[in-house]
Parts: C-alpha cells; structure tokens; sequence
C-alpha cells in the first residue's frame, strides 16, 4: 500500500501549532510578551535549521506543568477546536486524492503529541507520528521521550514505522514547506514543497521536485 506523508506546520496548516497554541496562552493570561519574545528566537533557529528540540520542547511547555488535568485539557479542546479554520484548503483537497486512491496517510510532525493528537482527529489521517513528550497524570513534564519528529529524527521514526507496520515507501509521498525535511523528502518517492521556504524552494527546484505555491 502507498503512504503519503503530511507535515501540519504550513503545509497543511495556515501557519504554526506551536506558535499559535503560544498565543492561545497570551490571551488566556497564562504567558507573558515575553514567552512570546522567547519563541520567535526558538522560530528563528528553527528556520535556520538548528533549533534545539529539546531545549524548545522544555520551554514550550514550562507555562502548563503547573496546571490541574482538567484545565489543560479544556484548553487543549478550545484551542482545537479552532484550529480548523485554518487548514489549507487545497491541501484538503491533496488529502482526499490520496485518499481516493486508497494511500495510507501520516501526519507527520515536529510538534508534540499535545496537540498534533488532537488536531488528527479534524482530519482524514490513518495514524500520525510526532515528537513525544512525557506526562505524568495527563499533564507534560517537559521532557521528550524517544526521538523527537525533528529533521532526520522524522526519518528515524518513520522507518520504525513502516518496519513496525509491515510497508515500504514504494510509490510514497511526502509534502512539506521547510528546508527541515528535506531528509524526509529525500527518502519518497514523490516530493513535493508546499509554498516552501527560500532554502527548500532553491533545493527543489535543483532536484527536480513538484512546487505547490498556495
């Protein structure tokens, strides 16, 4: 069977989770102009290809360590909630082309399982694989478990995957906006970059690569 790969950050999405589940947080009251401050220099590594995820990931996620379970997770459903909105419409549709031909489709993202969970259920996705981050009584320590789904550690867990599924990247797909997958996008068959960022557009374009500019 053929897999198809979608990252969420800008590819499938109209901007980023983490960023956006940071402003959520603002407007709560529950983070200062200063996290956000904080995360545009996170974004800036990360864009230039050497954010450190752990170091990221344990930040990102100091503000609800001290919440009650059930107060996250209200959070967690209003936030998703309204994520939707902002799913790429052409991108939908890429969905249910793939869809229609009876691919296997993975969510395939950088972003913790916090949120990209969630989001899955909005979307016509087989199973996902992200960065996982340890919780103790539904609530996140900080800490990453396993490889994070960050530049070839989505490789790492995406072959673990397929070993652990019985499949090939026969006829595979894979899109994505940033220059941080192109070692995903090396691996498939079919690759395509998705309104991509200066460096990934140079790069597809040497190899030969599908461009999808929304």
């Amino acid at each position: 069977m053929t897999v198809s790969l979608f990252d969420l950050d800008y590819t499938l999405l109209e901007g980023d989770t983490e960023w956006l589940w940071g402003e959520f947080l603002a407007e709560k009251g529950l983070v200062s102009s200063h996290f956000l401050r904080d995360m545009t220099n996170f974004f800036c590594m990360y864009e230039n290809g050497d954010l450190d995820i752990y170091t990221y990931q344990k930040y990102l996620l100091q503000p609800i360590k001290s919440l009650n379970a059930q107060t996250f997770l209200t959070l967690q459903n209003e936030f998703c909630q309204n994520i939707g909105r902002l799913f790429r419409s052409d991108m939908l549709d890429r969905l249910e082309w793939h869809r229609s031909r009876g691919h296997i489709i993975i969510l395939i993202s950088a972003t913790s399982q916090l949120l990209v969970e969630p989001i899955s259920h909005l979307l016509p996705v087989d199973d996902i694989i992200c960065t996982r981050v340890e919780t103790i009584n539904h609530l996140p320590t900080g800490q990453i478990t396993g490889i994070p789904a960050y530049r070839e550690g989505k490789v790492q867990n995406l072959l673990h995957w397929l070993e652990k599924n019985s499949l090939t990247l026969e006829g595979s797909w894979a899109y994505s906006d940033s220059i941080n997958d192109i070692p995903l996008l090396e691996l498939v068959e079919n690759s395509v970059a998705v309104t991509p960022d200066a460096a990934l557009r140079k790069y597809a374009m040497l190899k030969g690569w599908r461009i999808m500019d929304l």
